[in-house]
């Protein structure tokens, strides 16, 4: 099982903003895992766990697109990168809505692996790739 993973301020990209959506993303992921700790194919509640891995892929889907929206805002360059990680994201979250409809999936194991993907990706995106647009938002009065 997945550990439950923790904010620590080596993940501020240093907008308060982000740093902001960023704990929520991580937040509703760990909902997803505790679920998950907790569910047996006898006890499963699908509504319940599909509202759960919902609210985190929408979530998700909501901050990527806030940072775009600020990429285009204020015309950060060299960001095509960050773009395609984004929709790599994306495809892989499309990917995973569609293994959850199929009863063929052990959903208990599905929605871990769903919330250690997604938050997963996103302390390695925020380390890796999300810092690197610090400077033009903080150009942009963006703290």
């Amino acid at each position: 099982m997945a550990e439950l993973l923790v904010w620590t301020e080596e993940y501020s990209v240093g907008v308060a903003e982000m740093d902001k959506q960023h704990k929520e993303f991580i937040r509703l992921g760990n909902n997803v895992l505790e679920y998950a700790k907790t569910c047996t194919s006898g006890t499963l509640n699908a509504a319940e766990l599909l509202a759960v891995i919902n609210r985190l892929g929408n979530y998700a889907l909501y901050h990527l697109g806030s940072e775009e929206e600020y990429f285009t805002k204020f015309a950060c360059e060299h960001i095509d990168h960050h773009l395609y990680a984004h929709e790599q994201f994306r495809k892989t979250l499309k990917d995973f809505r569609v293994r959850y409809a199929d009863d063929s999936e052990d959903r208990c194991r599905l929605a871990e692996a769903i919330a250690s993907f997604c938050v997963s990706w996103l302390l390695t995106h925020i380390l890796s790739v999300d810092k690197g647009y610090t400077t033009c938002f903080h150009k942009n009065g963006k703290y």
